[in-house]
């Protein structure tokens, strides 16, 4: 697959198309190389933003769950990698989860807890990158939850 098809997959209507280029992105990114790194995150990280928020809950075997699982690796590939566009890319995912506990509803914050939060927090570094969260009156409970389930609350 090349960046071109990714991209045509991943606008298209097709909710199997878009898990598809998604699965290339995430998971054998050489088979896109045309592609920048920064796109690249970009599109794996809006699949994400719409499976956490449950948009493909009727189309996808997997569930909202298995993609926050998915995307705390996601995070911690990025923050771990030393590719300085993947560890950048790290806190385009901070700004996705933002976004999903902001606009998702109870089920999106519950999927970040369960699905996300429980295993990236346990992390120091992982928990640095959000750190912000704590200073945020809507993410700060979410952040202090998230912590107590992860096993990691100061």
């Amino acid at each position: 697959m090349d960046a071109q098809t990714a991209r045509s997959w991943m606008e298209s209507d097709d909710p199997g198309l878009h898990h598809a280029a998604f699965h290339t992105l995430l998971e054998h990114p050489e088979q896109v190389a045309d592609m920048p790194t920064g796109e690249r995150i970009a599109l794996v990280n809006r699949f994400l933003e719409g499976a956490l928020q449950g948009r493909y809950s009727t189309h996808l075997a997997d569930g909202p769950f298995v993609f926050g699982h998915t995307a705390a690796g996601w995070l911690r590939t990025l923050a771990r990698s030393q590719d300085p566009a993947e560890r950048k890319g790290a806190a385009d995912v901070v700004r996705m989860l933002e976004r999903v506990a902001g606009s998702g509803g109870d089920q999106a914050r519950e999927v970040l807890l369960l699905g996300v939060l429980e295993h990236v927090l346990n992390d120091p570094a992982l928990r640095d990158l959000l750190g912000s969260w704590r200073e945020d009156p809507s993410l700060a409970p979410l952040f202090e939850e998230g912590l107590k389930l992860a096993g990691a609350d100061d």
